[in-house]
């Protein structure tokens, strides 16, 4: 059976036993036990637990056993991330079986050991150097940690040895692509790692597509507060009228203004007014996790389909020169093949062996990979269109527009957001609600310390977007540091995009060179 790992979620595994497998072995599968996978098999006679966890390719939670007369065993549950909250929104709420967590002016390390223990442990943690003051309370650890995240430009994962590292996307994932998918056999070179693509295909999905958003605030009965978001729906119900497909949101308790309530609606019917492609793509090679993981990036080449990034830089493979385009693995779903090692580790740690009973599978990897779909949800108090958090499903893309602009200029930072000269680009969209998926890099050399930290931002029309890069070095140097930004482009015509910078502190020196700082961005319609 699979394994269907997902970026910032529990996810799920099911792994069928052959009818032979021993009553006793079948007695020992407990739920709440672990169930870990290896890429080769390993004797567990000689193994240490810790020794386990530091093998295990994958690790998920027992949650059901099912065993019939006809002699079909199967076994299945999620992901460990569903230790932090699972996917009904259940698991150790604060305010229930744990103390609410407040924290004033929080670094990401702090928020993470906060939420987390004792289920899981700290592992690798980057803090971005923005720190949040929040209270969370009726809430699951992974929920009040996608929140904690969004607000700090971080992201999580959780690895098979039961720790949670968190950060920035370029410090927790493969932003410069090792591997390329394609059709054609003999991809890669000497450096990428060549996946062949069994099979690429598109298509649209409007499940998440909304035209009206209600955000609800404090109150009761008629006396409840409310901000609300709308467009003009384009599309027609079954008796020719126009169709309205409204959401209700949820806002968490508290006291948050009209205004407030009014942009959390604004953001969240930006995330879901627009219906995009999907892009599925298939793969044979074994055990493809060892080389990427949900939320690396990967290059992707077709040019049948349009997956072409003809302003990328050219890569070289084995059949020749190529434009790859960059696109993010947000899920994959992988067979529990012949070879890997399958294990049953109990609530004491004890070690039983399935390997010799698994019925083995065969399937390709599929992969889910381009960007995130938006999802409505309820809002934090105090954070409210601040943010865009990653989704539980992805693999979204379309034949894009690619422009790219790089820096001509230096710019010394002062405490004013300043164009980074030469970041700036204007373009035309010919429909409503584009999407534009925007990457700025900046080039930071800090020569005098006691600026604070160094800023970098996006403007769209003038109007800055949600989200920093943010560079706060310990001493002087040099650092690039990049941010992504997906926006929603309410209307057609002239944009313009731009790289801003500055520091927060007047003091010191810090620049933005012109070598490394780059405004890159796909425009999807």
């Amino acid at each position: 059976m699979t394994v269907t790992e997902r970026l910032m979620a529990p996810g799920q595994w099911a792994i069928a036993l052959r009818n032979d497998t021993p009553i006793a072995v079948r007695n020992k599968l407990v739920e709440f036990g672990h169930v870990v996978i290896t890429s080769t098999w390993l004797d567990p006679t000689s193994m240490t637990d810790s020794d386990l966890k530091g093998a295990a390719r994958y690790t998920g939670i027992l949650r059901r056993a099912r065993w019939s007369t006809s002699g079909q065993y199967d076994i299945s549950g999620p992901g460990l991330a569903a230790w932090l909250g699972d996917e009904n929104g259940k698991g150790r709420i604060s305010g229930v079986f744990a103390a609410p967590t407040s924290l004033v002016a929080g670094t990401l390390t702090a928020w993470v050991t906060a939420l987390i223990a004792p289920m899981l442990s700290v592992g690798a943690v980057v803090n971005t150097g923005t720190n949040v003051t929040w209270d969370s309370k009726w809430q699951t650890p992974r929920a009040a940690l996608d929140y904690v995240c969004a607000i700090a430009g971080a992201e999580w994962r959780v690895n098979p040895d039961g720790t949670v590292d968190a950060g920035h996307v370029s410090t927790l994932w493969q932003v410069t692509p090792n591997d390329v998918i394609m059709r054609r056999a003999g991809a890669g070179n000497v450096v990428l790692n060549g996946i062949e693509a069994g099979d690429l295909a598109t298509e649209r999905d409007a499940s998440t597509w909304t035209s009206y958003v209600t955000v609800l605030g404090p109150g009761e009965g008629g006396n409840v507060t409310t901000g609300t978001a709308s467009i003009v729906s384009p599309y027609k119900d079954f008796l020719g009228n126009t169709a309205e497909i409204a959401a209700v949101v949820n806002a968490p308790a508290g006291p948050p203004s009209s205004g407030a309530l009014a942009a959390a609606a604004t953001e969240q019917l930006t995330r879901n007014n627009t219906v995009l492609p999907q892009l599925s793509i298939t793969s044979e090679m074994y055990d493809v996790g060892r080389y990427v993981r949900p939320g690396d990036n990967v290059y992707v080449w077709d040019p049948d389909l349009g997956l072409v990034d003809s302003a990328a830089t050219a890569v070289e493979l084995r059949e020749g020169i190529a434009q790859p385009m960059t696109l993010r693995c947000f899920a994959m779903t992988w067979a529990v093949e012949r070879g890997q090692g399958v294990y049953y580790r109990d609530k004491n740690g004890v070690v039983t062996d399935l390997t010799d009973f698994v019925r083995w599978e065969t399937s390709p990897t599929i992969w889910e990979v381009g960007q995130p779909t938006p999802t409505v949800f309820p809002v934090p108090e105090g954070v409210a269109a601040t943010y865009s958090p990653a989704g539980e499903r992805a693999a979204r893309v379309w034949p894009p527009t690619t422009i790219e602009a790089q820096a001509n200029a230096a710019l010394t930072l002062s405490t004013t957001a300043t164009l980074v000269a030469g970041t700036s680009d204007t373009f035309t969209t010919s429909i409503p609600n584009a999407l534009a998926l925007v990457t700025g890099t900046f080039d930071f050399d800090a020569t005098v310390l006691g600026f604070g930290v160094a800023v970098g931002e996006l403007q769209l029309d003038g109007a800055t977007a949600p989200g920093q890069a943010i560079y706060g070095p310990s001493a002087t140097g040099r650092q690039t540091v990049s941010q992504t930004w997906v926006l929603a482009i309410a209307t057609a015509g002239s944009h313009t995009l731009r790289l801003m910078a500055s520091k927060t502190v007047a003091g010191g020196t810090v620049v933005a060179n012109n070598i490394h700082t780059t405004l890159s961005f796909l425009i999807l319609e």
